[in-house]
């Protein structure tokens, strides 16, 4: 097989492949003969289809595959053993003097478009890069409303004898007739609501001091707890049939009333929420919720800033690329008689120049991701989708659960990139000057709206 190379620029050039008759033929006698003994036409038995008629009928469409087979793994195998790297999939020329015959065997002689990678430096990956990143620093109230969150998560039930903001009221709930009198054959069920969940501001006072045996008329019951008609009746009421048959007005009789009493700080209840003996104090309780909250919210601090930062070096970065040769490559990609247009090729170039840009840093700095890394994520990922329900799962479930998720060809790549994403920033990170700016969460988010607005416009 003899092949070629022709340049046509600086990042393009031609690949002929010229496919001689004794490069294919042997190949496509094997293949004719396979086809013969699994082929099935009606009138022979399976497998004893004469050749002279699988060659006939099935001949060129063969021909075509072992043709396209072998001008595939030699091109792939030039590029190979000549070191040449490239952009997108290599294009085929069409050439209108290709006929294909199995009878009149001859020479066949392919072009290939190819776009070629270039070389080029990230002079931005430099200490004297300075970028500023925002960092959320919370304040006392957020500490304070995460403290009450934990005291309200693991408060305890306690019964009351009168009504107060936020208690849990049992109530008897009896439907009525349109002269509030019970309505015969109506809805009579018990249910249980917050206080609070009351948005009938009159109704809502009313409730206040409320003792058991005491009574609340709601005339609208839906409207009063401010949710559908539909959902009160099925959920709360628990009617599953002819919903559109209950009415809204009902007497609810008060049977019981329970408040959430807040846990009491004690080391019981510092060692449940903060692991064993990490913490002796409701100071450094705080304390560490305050570095767990300046965690969570600078996740969303460094995506910005990592968005900022891939922004700056696609703008400080310099790479040629063969634009023709991806502008019909691009335009292959497109639906029949879709034409290409120059904010799809922009979008395109620009996450080209990304890809460029990431792919030379992890490969400069020989990042890359094993087996045992992804599976460790996997597992990762079980145990957090589990939760504490994890330490009951033996090493048959473990391993199990695991596998299902390793055939997940989708669900890998998210968790590669995952691992090697924080790889490559990393490696920018260190190799960048980053000023930290403390910011309110407040400040924060009204520099995104402002960012946000700034792209629209």
């Amino acid at each position: 097989m003899n092949i070629q190379e022709q340049k046509t620029g600086d990042l393009s050039t031609l690949v002929h492949i010229e496919v001689a008759r004794e490069d294919y033929e042997t190949k496509l006698e094997d293949s004719l003969r396979d086809l013969g003994r699994k082929v099935q036409l009606k009138g022979f038995r399976p497998g004893k289809v004469p050749k002279t008629l699988v060659r006939k009928i099935y001949g060129n469409q063969v021909l075509a595959e072992q043709l396209d087979n072998l001008v595939r793994e030699n091109l792939t195998k030039y590029l190979d053993e000549n070191k040449i790297q490239i952009l997108a999939r290599p294009l085929p020329l069409e050439d209108e003097t290709i006929v294909l015959d199995i009878n009149a065997p001859v020479a066949y002689k392919f072009t290939y478009e190819l776009g070629l990678r270039p070389d080029f430096s990230i002079p931005a990956l430099s200490p004297s890069t300075e970028i500023t990143r925002q960092r959320v620093m919370p304040d006392e109230a957020m500490v304070d409303t995460e403290w009450d969150r934990l005291l309200r998560q693991n408060s305890t039930l306690k019964e009351v004898t009168e009504v107060a903001a936020g208690d849990l009221l049992y109530l008897l709930f009896v439907e009525l007739d349109e002269s509030g009198q019970t309505k015969p054959g109506g809805v009579m069920k018990d249910a249980v609501i917050n206080q609070d969940m009351i948005t009938d501001a009159d109704l809502a006072a009313k409730a206040l001091g409320m003792k058991a045996g005491n009574t609340l008329i709601f005339n609208d019951l839906p409207a009063a707890l401010g949710r559908e008609h539909d959902s009160v009746v099925r959920y709360m009421l628990g009617v599953k049939e002819n919903t559109e048959s209950v009415g809204k007005a009902f007497r609810a009789e008060l049977t019981g009333i329970k408040r959430n009493i807040p846990a009491e700080v004690n080391q019981e209840f510092l060692d449940k929420v903060f692991g064993q003996g990490a913490v002796s104090s409701e100071e450094e309780a705080r304390g560490i919720i305050r570095t767990e909250l300046g965690r969570v919210y600078n996740q969303r601090t460094d995506r910005t800033f990592n968005d900022k930062l891939v922004e700056h070096l696609l703008d400080a970065t310099e790479i040629p690329l063969p634009d023709a040769f991806l502008k019909k490559w691009l335009q292959t990609q497109k639906e029949e008689g879709e034409t290409l247009v120059d904010e799809d090729f922009v979008f395109f170039r620009r996450n080209l120049k990304w890809s460029l840009i990431y792919n030379k840093v992890a490969a400069d700095n020989g990042l890359s991701v094993s087996r045992e890394e992804i599976e460790g994520a996997v597992q990762a990922d079980v145990r957090r989708h589990y939760g504490a329900a994890f330490e009951s799962l033996d090493d048959d479930d473990l391993n199990g659960l695991v596998g299902r998720l390793l055939q997940d060809k989708e669900y890998l790549e998210k968790v590669h990139s995952g691992i090697l994403d924080a790889r490559v920033f990393n490696v920018l990170h260190q190799a960048i000057t980053i000023s930290d700016e403390p910011v309110s969460l407040e400040d924060y988010e009204k520099s995104l709206k402002a960012e946000d607005l700034a792209a629209e416009d």
